[in-house]
């Protein structure tokens, strides 16, 4: 079971139902989030000048993920840090960013929705994951928290792994 700690969040980038998570000071987030909003952007218009088109700028990220995606997938039915290291290699910590960062770039051309599949998924100290080899990741959300709409999202994502 992980919990975050209190002042920290973490911040689940997912790609078709595989959730890769980075944790920071919950300061941190705000500038995180604008971090990778303009990064994704910035990509993607460099991206542009060497592919002409969105559409081909898409389909190259979406390759990428879904070669980094398949990896994990090869290993591990359950992603944290040692699964991402056994899957990437000793570059994991760059394919980490790369994921989060073409998270970003495929919202922005919508080639991807925020959704219970792919997006982002906020959690804080009020919620918990819990990993269950049989049905898959639970989360559960303690005290008052803004949590309706992550709640929502967790259990449509639950119910998936769960088919």
């Amino acid at each position: 079971m992980n919990i975050v700690e209190k002042g920290m969040v973490a911040i689940l980038g997912l790609y078709d139902g595989t959730p890769v998570d980075i944790v920071l000071p919950k300061s941190d987030y705000t500038e995180f989030a604008k971090d990778m909003k303009e990064g994704g952007r910035k990509m993607v218009s460099r991206m542009l000048l060497h592919l002409g088109t969105k559409n081909a700028v898409a389909d190259v990220l979406i390759k990428q993920m879904e070669t980094l995606h398949n990896k994990i997938l090869a290993i591990s039915t359950i992603v944290d840090e040692d699964a991402l290291e056994r899957a990437w290699g000793d570059d994991y910590p760059k394919y980490k960013a790369i994921w989060f960062m073409n998270i970003s770039a495929l919202l922005h051309l919508k080639r991807i929705k925020n959704d219970n599949m792919h997006g982002w998924l906020l959690m804080d100290h009020d919620s918990i994951v819990s990993m269950n080899h049989k049905e898959g990741p639970t989360i559960s959300v303690f005290g008052d928290s803004n949590a309706t709409a992550m709640m929502k999202k967790a259990n449509e994502l639950m119910a998936f792994h769960k088919k």
